[in-house]
């Protein structure tokens, strides 16, 4: 085994290090100072440290090259040298995720960076390769691309499945660790399912519950709750109407703001502090907690959710949804591919949703009042209670098992 299989992981600058080829000079040299570090003066330690943390991104390379006969001491503190160049190689790779604009790219770099940062038994493929691995997998398979059959695929055959045994274990945190396992906390495989999906043209989301995290998105125009953890388990809908009787939570504000890369990375940290501290490694542990007081003072808007927007119509005529912002119920009465209303109505509108989606008219519940609303603003309603308005008759047959049933009459904006 060379020096460098000591706990390393690759680094920012794996492929500038690759390039680098050490001559005699150099190795020797290296090696040299590799055999001081254990020397009984901590004033030459110190040096030797810093003489050895000169070699800057090649240290890797060298103690890759090199094969001195050193004494377990001198093995492992040249392993924590490696561990402490790492670590300030990748400390200014960390406020580089919050930069990029989009919500899966966020969140794909920063998970990608707790892999970096953490130590596993062996080097492992990056974050980018393993997922790029299963949406390939999953590709060849010939399945219809659609999110039910990649819950298939990933969680109900077991190719990921929930960590029953050691829930504590830290590398639950590294999803390259997960990806290459098999195993994962809730978090971990909802992440893997709203990444996978990406790659796939799929929208997946996360699920932000107090004590548990699961995986949403829109099917044919119903809500879908997966608990990946249990073998992608979806949710009935008595199941998910028991969660709006949860105390001190608001599951409509929670179905519409889905969480951001920001809050996933927070609690992620969360769970990585709790697990390094039952391991007993408050070293590791207190890395995280220092990642995590920098993370919570970034700027609020990296904690902020941003809804997916999508071209296809997620919810048809007759279906009762729910204004995930003002709290209104109504019906489906006709919708638009785009907005259809003109400039000055759409400056008006508070939130001015993104017109390049398909919204829809909804006559609301008790009232005589029809709304005109994004896709984006609105979630599905599971009350299965009959909406009370003067154009539901005009508009719908029937009411049955939760839906209204359209009938010919063409929608007229001017009811």
């Amino acid at each position: 085994m060379s020096l460098y299989d000591f706990g390393h992981n690759s680094s920012p600058q794996a492929t500038d290090t690759a390039q680098f080829h050490p001559d005699a000079e150099q190795l020797k040299k290296f090696e040299q100072l590799v055999k001081l570090l254990d020397a009984e003066s901590e004033g030459v330690r110190e040096m030797v440290r810093q003489e050895l943390l000169g070699f800057g991104d090649h240290l890797p390379t060298l103690a890759a090259a090199s094969s001195p006969d050193l004494s377990p001491e001198q093995q492992y503190l040249l392993h924590e040298l490696l561990n402490r160049h790492k670590s300030m190689a990748l400390r200014g790779a960390w406020h580089e995720w919050a930069q990029l604009e989009d919500p899966n790219a966020q969140l794909e770099a920063v998970l990608g960076y707790f892999a970096q940062i953490q130590e596993t038994p062996q080097p492992l493929p990056p974050l980018s390769h393993q997922l790029d691995y299963l949406a390939r997998c999953f590709r060849n398979t010939g399945r219809t691309r659609n999110v039910m059959e990649l819950n298939q695929f990933l969680f109900a055959e077991g190719r990921l499945r929930g960590a029953q045994t050691d829930y504590y274990n830290p590398l639950h945190g590294n999803l390259s660790w997960v990806i290459q396992n098999g195993r994962g906390l809730p978090i971990s495989l909802v992440c893997v399912f709203i990444l996978a999906a990406h790659r796939l043209d799929l929208i997946v989301e996360g699920f932000n519950l107090p004590r548990h995290f699961l995986a949403k998105a829109t099917v044919n125009g119903n809500l879908m709750l997966f608990d990946c953890f249990n073998n992608g388990k979806i949710l009935s809908g008595q199941e998910i109407s028991a969660l709006t009787l949860m105390p001190n939570i608001d599951i409509h504000e929670l179905l519409s703001n889905p969480p951001s890369a920001g809050q996933i990375a927070q609690r992620v940290l969360r769970n990585l502090i709790n697990a390094y501290s039952k391991s007993g490694n408050l070293a590791r542990g207190q890395t995280m907690q220092n990642l995590l007081e920098e993370l919570n003072q970034m700027p609020r808007a990296f904690f902020m959710s941003c809804p997916r927007v999508s071209s296809n119509p997620q919810f048809r005529r007759g279906q009762l949804v729910r204004h995930g912002r003002y709290g209104y119920r109504g019906v489906v009465v006709e919708y638009d591919e785009r907005c259809q209303a003109d400039e000055a109505w759409y400056r008006a509108n508070k939130t001015q949703p993104d017109k390049n989606q398909p919204w829809y008219h909804v006559l609301v519940h008790g009232s005589n009042v029809t709304t005109y609303a994004a896709q984006t603003s609105l979630i599905p309603d599971y009350s299965g209670a009959e909406v009370i308005h003067p154009l539901v008759d005009v508009y719908f047959d029937k009411f049955t098992n939760g839906f209204y049933l359209r009938n010919d009459q063409p929608w007229r904006e001017d009811h």
